[in-house]
């Protein structure tokens, strides 16, 4: 050296060495392991986000078939109801006619017309 002394052992040898082929494979393996890592996290989260794509998908043919189906049970009711309305309409128009009569009569007898 250049004082005259001689450098640490542990010195010595990080000097000396020199990089060997296997040194090179651990350090390609120390650069790829993240690259891997983030490659598959990238891999699963495509994955995972076609997944919920899939699921909305199937939910959304879900709710439209409910839809569907809610819609048809309602125009269903509306027209039961709408029957039963008219139904009921033509009952209180002959009630109505029944009591007109009957008023008549009443009145009829009475002499009040």
């Amino acid at each position: 050296m250049a004082n005259g002394k001689e450098p640490r052992p542990w010195r010595r040898r990080f000097y000396h060495q020199t990089v060997g082929q296997e040194q090179w494979i651990q350090l390609a393996m120390l650069s790829i392991a993240p690259l891997a890592t983030l490659a598959v996290v990238l891999v699963g989260f495509l994955y995972n986000n076609a997944r919920l794509t899939d699921l909305r998908n199937d939910l959304t043919s879900r709710m439209n078939a409910l839809e569907t189906n809610f819609q048809k049970r309602l125009e269903d009711t509306r027209e039961l109801l709408r029957a039963e309305i008219s139904r009921n309409h033509s009952e209180m128009l002959h009630r109505f006619g029944d009591l007109d009569r009957r008023l008549t009569r009443i009145e009829t007898g009475l002499n009040l017309r």
